[in-house]
Parts: structure tokens; C-alpha cells; sequence
């Protein structure tokens, strides 16, 4: 089974087993509890989608046991109602509780990122163990009615929970203490290595250690900081918003990580759901849907404003479909005439003969080890990385951009502690063969750093937890000022 995703990502639980963009109503058949309760810990805010979370954090700490298909209705936009009906919104969550998913008290802890007035991302405990992170977002008018929400398993301890003690990477005798012996750790784990610690100063990645860092390799989905450039620079120039509408296209669905290829033909989401799913659970869907609505020849040449001095080798740039495709499914001789051809004949390629070729979960089955690794996927190298975190950095001081720190930060990637690193950032890949970990940190002095780690194999599947430890422990050096 090919492995197109983040790593450390849980995988994702969802209303029905899939995304749910939430249904139905006109009216509040009641009011929302009192702001705070009865969840205790952190207070909702007073807003628009205060009101709506307070509401469906009161069902699941409670209230799902006589909440009926003509409640939710009431708290639902009418929009939904054509892929999830109101009863089949309930069952969802009643199933969340007799699986043992979710448990009373439900306690919210905290958000992941800032909430505006009609989004938000709450992160919540239950005593069944299970981390949820909720996204949830209202309409801008009156009746403010629940657009979307989501149930997910947070992928990653949350921040305040977590500190550098409760790794074994940290406090290990065997701990990298300078970065020779980081780089001798890391070469352990696949034969290509290429890292890149460096400081952002004025915008720029000034290096503090290198090791093949002008070295394209394999990204596996660490490309999706591309086509997030370019949905923030399309954002940016006013032809499209975070808010825009996108219907799921049938033919657009690529295989796992993310549940969007679940969702009917026809329903419909926001853009910034669409970043967030492709950025916080790595959805290939989610990531392939942008890349058609952005347009790949845009996405393919925003990488060199991003910083990519190897965007050639992208050309044309694949979705993720295309991939699995030119992988498993078609046949022998195609692949290698598409490996072989120059930049105009694989576009002729990919629309002539990849995009005509079912692809089914069945055909990725028994995918296991590397295939074409270095030859067919998407290409950067440490260097590049450090470039496009720098990029999205200062995007997201433009107006409008904002919400490009907080869609980095849903995820952070490993377990940091709050008291260092007041920001993380993370986008990883995973692939067969290929493992990559790129962060973008602030220190509690204010600075700023990029940190990439990038591992090839075309020979071996790669072991995620020694490169987890590395990526860890080149951290703590950061930390250090080392």
C-alpha cells in the first residue's frame, strides 16, 4: 500500500469515517449553552463560532444522548444536508461513543492556532484517551449556521502536554550532542541524507550546519508547501479566497493519506479546508483538488519565486493521482517511456495516458517497497525547503494571509515543548522510499529557524522512528544555540 502522507500522522477519525462539511436548518432551536460550560478549561470564545462549538462540545460532553436528527438540523448549514442528512449526523456521533472513541467529561483544552469570528480548530480530552482536534467553521451571517466541522485524532501530543524530558531523543546517553554526530546518526537511516539547519534573518536561511543540502531528493508530500505557496499567492492577488466553494470532482480523487476521497461528487468545501486537510493530514485528495483548481502549470512555476532552485525537475508537476498511477497502474512500458520522455512529451503523457487509467485501491495493494524513487514524484532540495519555509513566513504577514501560520501549525510534527519553541511549524512526506521533515520554529528569544531533513532509499522501505529521532534531535541542538 503506497504511503503518500505525513509523518506521525494518526490516522484521521471523521463524522461517517470521512470529511463532513455539516448540514441543515434555518434556526437555532435553542441556545447555546453559557460560554464555558459545560465543558471547564479553556472558555469559547463569544463569537459566532463560540456560540456553535459551545453548542456541539454541550453534545459531546452529554448531550448526544438526546440530541435528534431535528436539533442538529437547527445547528447546521442547509448546504450539508445533500451529502450527510441530520440523522445520519447523529448516528456519526453516537458511533464515536459505542466504539470508545470519545468518553464523558470532554474537556476543552485549548485551539490550534487563533479563532476568528466564524472558524476555529478546538483541541479536546476525554477520559478515553484519545486526543480530538474539532475544526469547525459558521457562515458570516445570521443564523451563523455550522458550515463544516470535523472529528479528527490530534496528530501529534498537543504542544503544552509535551517537553523535551518526555522523549527518549532528549534525554537518551546516546543523543546527538553536536551535529557531526547527528549527520553520523542520520546516515544510518537511508544512504541519501540531505539536512539544513539554518536561521531566518531578514526573510533569508543563513546556515548554521549542512550536510548535502544543494542535493535535490525525493519529496514525497513535503511538494504540498508548493502548492500552499501558490493558493496563498492566488489568495493574495484577489483571484481566489479562503472562502471560495469547491465541489469534490470524482475524477480529481487520488488514493490515501485523508479521507476526502470518501466525500460524494458535489460536495462542497471551503479552500482553507482543503489547505488544512492537505497540510494537517497530508489528504492527497485535498492536495489534488488545489492543484486542479490552481492550475499545475501556475503551482510548477511558483516554486521558483518559493525558492526552488531544482523546479525543473517538476516539470510538468504531478498530482498525487498521477503518481500512484504512473506507480502501480499503468503498465510497465508507460512508465518508463514517461521516465524517459522530455518535460512537453510527460504532459502529453499524463493527459493522454495516466489521467484516462482507473486507479483503485485494489491496484496499490501489495505496494510495499520503493519504486522509481529519484525518477517519478516531486523534487527539492535542504536548501530549497529552507527557501519555501522563508516564503510562507513572510506571506503570511501580507494581509489576508494570516491563516498560512496557523494551517503549518495544526500539525506540529513531534512533541516540543512551548517553553522553547513558541511556534511549529511542520510539513513532512512520506513514500515509499522516501521520508522527509521540514519545520519552521521560533525560539522563546524571538528568532527564527528552518530545519530540513530529507532521507532517500530506491532500494529499502524507510524506518520512520530513527528519522523522527533525528529530526528531534537536531531540534534540541537548535535549542542548545548549538
Amino acid at each position: 500500500m503506497p504511503r503518500l502522507r505525513l509523518v506521525g500522522a494518526i490516522v484521521c477519525l471523521m463524522l461517517l469515517g470521512a470529511l463532513v462539511p455539516m448540514p441543515v436548518g434555518t434556526t437555532l432551536a435553542q441556545a447555546p449553552p453559557a460560554v464555558g460550560s459545560p465543558v471547564a478549561g479553556t472558555p469559547v470564545p463569544t463569537t459566532a463560532v463560540g456560540k456553535q462549538l459551545s453548542w456541539l462540545l454541550g453534545v459531546l460532553d452529554g448531550g448526544i444522548a438526546t440530541l435528534t436528527p431535528d436539533e442538529a438540523q437547527a445547528h447546521l448549514a442547509p448546504s450539508f444536508q445533500q451529502s450527510v442528512p441530520p440523522d445520519k449526523f447523529v448516528i456519526s456521533l453516537q458511533l464515536l461513543f459505542e466504539d470508545g472513541l470519545l468518553a464523558t467529561p470532554v474537556t476543552l483544552t485549548g485551539f490550534a492556532g487563533t479563532p476568528t469570528a466564524t472558524t476555529a480548530t478546538a483541541l479536546v480530552s476525554s477520559p478515553a484517551g484519545m486526543a480530538i482536534a474539532i475544526p469547525i467553521a459558521v457562515q458570516a451571517i445570521a443564523p451563523y449556521l455550522v458550515t463544516s466541522v470535523a472529528i479528527r485524532p490530534q496528530s501529534a501530543p498537543p504542544l503544552a502536554a509535551a517537553s523535551p524530558a518526555a522523549s527518549p531523543a532528549a534525554t537518551s546517553p546516546a543523543a546527538a550532542q553536536t551535529w557531526d554526530q547527528l549527520d553520523a546518526r542520520a546516515k544510518t537511516v537511508a544512504p541519501e541524507v540531505g539536512i539544513l539547519a539554518a536561521e531566518l534573518v531578514n526573510g533569508q536561511c543563513q546556515p548554521i550546519h549542512a550536510l548535502n543540502a544543494d542535493q535535490p531528493l525525493a519529496l514525497g508530500s513535503e511538494f504540498k508547501l508548493y502548492v500552499l505557496g501558490e493558493l496563498a499567492h492566488q489568495i493574495q492577488e484577489g483571484k481566489l479566497s479562503w472562502d471560495q466553494p469547491l465541489a469534490i470532482h470524482e475524477d480529481w480523487k487520488s488514493l490515501p493519506g485523508g479521507f476526502m476521497q470518501f466525500q460524494p461528487a458535489g460536495a462542497t468545501f471551503p479552500l482553507w479546508w482543503y489547505a488544512e486537510e492537505m497540510i494537517a493530514i497530508s489528504d492527497n485528495t485535498a492536495a489534488d483538488h488545489l492543484i486542479h483548481t490552481l492550475g499545475a502549470n501556475n503551482v510548477e512555476a511558483y516554486q521558483t519565486a518559493m525558492g526552488n532552485s531544482h523546479a525543473a525537475l517538476n516539470d510538468p508537476f504531478p498530482t498525487t493521482r498521477e503518481v500512484f498511477t504512473l506507480d502501480v497502474a499503468v503498465r510497465p512500458f508507460q512508465t518508463a517511456a514517461y521516465i524517459n520522455a522530455t518535460p512537453a512529451e510527460r504532459a502529453n503523457l499524463l493527459a493522454t495516458v495516466v489521467d484516462k487509467t482507473p486507479l483503485t485501491l485494489q491496484d496499490a495493494a501489495g505496494w510495499t517497497n520503493p519504486a522509481f524513487v529519484g525518477e517519478i514524484g516531486w523534487f527539492a532540495s535542504p536548501d530549497d525547503i529552507c527557501h519555501a519555509m522563508a516564503h510562507l513566513q513572510s506571506l503570511s504577514a501580507q494581509p489576508g494571509l494570516a491563516r498560512l501560520k496557523d494551517v503549518l501549525s495544526i500539525n506540529p510534527g513531534l512533541p516540543l515543548s512551548p517553553k522553547t519553541w513558541t511556534y511549529v511549524g511542520y510539513k513532512g512526506g512520506e513514500l515509499n522510499g522516501v521520508l522527509t521533515l521540514a519545520f519552521l520554529l521560533q525560539r522563546n528569544d524571538g528568532r527564527w529557524f528552518v530545519l530540513s531533513l530529507m532521507f532517500n532509499n530506491p532500494k529499502e522501505p524507510i524506518s520512520e522512528e530513527p528519522a523522527l529521532l533525528a529530526g528531534l534531535q537536531a531540534i534540541n541542538l537548535l535549542a542548545a544555540g548549538k
